[in-house]
């Protein structure tokens, strides 16, 4: 397992985690805390771009 930075090319990854996470919150009781499009785009490429957003990727198959 590797920590690394966020690149540019994860953020289409990055965006399904959390749709998958929003989705269980919501069929899950809580609906509220990301809403439907919390953390917007915008805020997750600058997040990258600030090298502030990480990724946990399994070095066995480079996936996220």
């Amino acid at each position: 397992m590797i920590v690394r930075p966020a690149a540019e090319q994860d953020l289409g990854r990055i965006l399904q985690i959390y749709e998958r996470a929003r989705r269980y919150m919501r069929e899950n009781g809580n609906p509220d805390q990301w809403g439907s499009v919390y953390p917007p785009e915008e805020l997750l490429c600058e997040d990258i771009k600030l090298k502030r957003l990480y990724v946990i990727e399994d070095s066995s198959d480079n996936s996220l």
